[in-house]
């Protein structure tokens, strides 16, 4: 039977939501929509309905983005590129340079074909220029933006919905995003995202409903094009329990035994096709959510390519798969699963090693090679895909993109032990994977197996490589505080020479007046070095503000009178040398006289030495200048 569209059916109530909110934002009031929904419930049916009347329109611009799940995590930027695609396609190359402004840079890190930049902009900057560019296009026309499948998306594109929920009011912007509410459990990242969006009232969620009996029959008979559905009508309600896409799905076989399980339903086009269209199918399936007519031509062979058009053809007029000029996909997320579990094993290895290597030679991108991990997984190949694993964490984690990093990250892990001589294979050592992975899942907000990860790679760590474990102990320190441990004081004795323990014993030592004087590390926080002036003093001074003087305690650096520093940080790690270079920590008792900046400082600020009784800049051996990698912004 051949595929026919439905009319939209039983979703006015929705649309009217869509359209009202839409009428807001025309008005100049930013407004967001979520669509909330699960599988199958016809989420991107509803958006397509209402985007194509808003194209009708011609006044308003509509940029989509779809968020994609590689497998080993989510597809890095998938949804973002999307959106600076149809801005370019809509603007121009120049002009959304000029609207994305003097950080136009780093669009270079979603779309380095569409845009010819350098790219050097962090990778954290980047839901700040896409949402700013969005804006930015708002001010002067009416703009609509699509996001699907947000339970997919990435850190990167989470944060550049939440930057366009919460833009002030005063542009033309609506945003409607939609997602599967029965994937977003207790512990999705998304799930918090949202329930403080709603907190603060800046979105209205939109539930889509399962449809009525009487919905079911009306689209039954659209897609018969028959008003009578016949006897069948009971079972198909029965089965389909309302689901739009089971309806489309079963509906053609009315009359027939209809499966029992999910995946034979899901199945039931793809199993009157010919061997030859399901073949093709298999192989489509197993480049992904989408293929390329690249991609397959590189993989498979462009003769073989042009051989199976007769079979792709066929299947998209089953509607198994859905062409475009660029490639193929499945109609339905769900029915490329079922088709992925029909490869068997040596075709699996086969297609997923022919894939890999089709990729191996394209130009170099985050999510290009968490693809190229998630192949040479699925093909079985363990050196192969290990190396694939760290290459594709160490990428991901450089570009902001966590969650596939510690994906990444934790499946090298379990690869490791597959591979003879691994070290080699993946290009770094057990223990320092380990930590680069714990750093990866710190910034999920895992902490507790960031820390477990910590203590294993300590464990490991060889001894003769002091500045490595000096490193590695600072970057356990922070894990520890942050995730409530005690054991981040006992990371940085460990990592501190025997001169500064010495002097810390010292300095616990001391009277309760020369600790607030010394600011070791039992000292209770500092107060200025002098009493405050009075408003008027203030006010005369407020022409020639002179430079202020910080005093404060990190618990980090304690200080001892005799101006011996406990902690040295070169590149904010512990080092057991005294050969660091100038710098000034905001969160220290003194200031050094050359103060130019701190490692965790956002920026340099300069200040005055500390003058009066006992007044000399601190330093460490040599009268070198001190730096603290856990300072924290003074108080004054």
């Amino acid at each position: 039977m051949a595929h026919v569209r439905a009319p939209l059916v039983g979703r006015a109530p929705e649309l009217a939501v869509l359209r009202e909110a839409y009428a807001e934002a025309r008005r100049g009031a930013v407004r967001s929509v979520l669509v909330a929904g699960e599988a199958g419930i016809g989420k991107s049916r509803l958006l397509r309905e209402f985007v194509s009347e808003l194209r009708e329109s011609g006044d308003t611009l509509v940029v989509s983005g779809a968020c994609a799940d590689s497998g080993s995590g989510p597809l890095p930027y998938a949804a973002l590129e999307g959106l600076v695609r149809d801005v370019v396609g809509a603007l121009g190359a120049d002009r959304t340079l000029d609207e994305a402004g003097p950080s136009a840079d780093a669009l270079g890190l979603v779309a380095p074909r569409l845009i010819d930049v350098r790219v050097q902009a962090s990778p954290g900057r980047l839901p700040e220029v896409v949402a700013g560019l969005l804006a930015s296009v708002a001010q002067r026309q009416p703009l609509v933006v699509v996001v699907e499948d947000l339970h997919w998306a990435d850190d990167a594109t989470r944060a550049t919905v939440d930057r366009l929920a919460r833009l002030p009011q005063g542009s033309a912007l609506l945003l409607v995003a939609s997602y599967r509410s029965d994937d977003v459990g207790r512990g999705h990242p998304l799930r918090s995202m949202l329930a403080e969006l709603e907190r603060a009232r800046l979105v209205t969620r939109l539930a889509v409903p399962r449809l009525d009996e009487g919905e079911i029959a009306q689209l039954a008979a659209a897609l018969l094009g028959d008003d009578d559905v016949g006897p069948g009508l009971a079972d198909l309600i029965d089965r389909s329990e309302g689901v739009p896409f089971y309806v489309e799905e079963l509906v053609g076989f009315l009359g027939t035994d209809l499966p029992d399980s999910l995946r034979d339903l899901l199945l039931l086009r793809y199993s009157r096709l010919s061997p030859t269209a399901q073949e093709f199918c298999r192989q489509v399936a197993a480049a992904g959510p989408r293929a390329s007519y690249d991609l397959l031509s590189d993989a498979l062979g462009p003769d073989a390519v042009v051989a199976a058009e007769g079979a792709a053809r066929e299947a998209v007029a089953a509607a198994v798969l859905e062409g475009d000029e660029d490639g193929y996909a499945f109609r339905h997320a769900l029915v490329q699963e079922a088709v992925l579990s029909e490869l068997l094993p040596g075709e699996r290895r086969r297609l997923h090693s022919a894939y890999a290597n089709a990729l191996e030679s394209y130009p170099t991108t985050v999510a290009r090679l968490s693809e190229i991990a998630e192949h040479w997984w699925r093909a079985r190949v363990p050196d192969r895909a290990l190396a694939a694993a760290v290459r594709g964490q160490e990428a991901a984690d450089r570009a902001g993109s966590w969650t596939t990093a510690a994906t990444l990250g934790e499946r090298a892990l379990d690869l490791w032990e597959m591979v003879p001589d691994a070290e080699e294979a993946a290009g770094v050592s057990h223990h320092q994977l380990v930590i680069g992975v714990a750093d990866s899942v710190r910034s999920t907000t895992r902490l507790d197996r960031a820390l477990a990860l910590c203590q294993q790679a300590l464990a490991e760590w060889p001894p003769d490589d002091t500045d490595g474990l000096a490193r590695a102990l600072d970057n356990a320190a922070v894990i520890a505080a942050q995730a409530g441990s005690t054991e981040g004081r006992a990371f940085l004795e460990r990592g501190s020479p025997s001169w500064v323990r010495a002097r810390t014993t010292r300095c616990a030592r001391c009277s309760s007046s020369r600790r607030r004087e010394t600011g070791c590390s039992t000292a209770a926080p500092a107060r200025r070095s002098r009493a405050r002036p009075s408003a008027s003093r203030r006010r005369r001074r407020r022409g020639r503000r002179p430079a202020r003087r910080w005093r404060s305690t990190c618990a980090a650096s304690p200080v001892c009178r005799s101006g011996t520093w406990a902690v040295w940080t070169t590149s904010n790690a512990l080092v057991t040398s005294p050969s660091t270079t100038g710098g000034r920590c905001r969160a220290t008792t003194s200031t050094p006289p050359t103060a130019t900046s701190c490692e965790a400082s956002s920026r340099s600020r300069s200040v005055s030495p500390r003058r009066g009784r006992g007044a000399r800049a601190r330093s460490g051996p040599g009268g070198a200048p001190m730096r603290c990698s856990r300072a924290t912004p003074p108080r004054r």
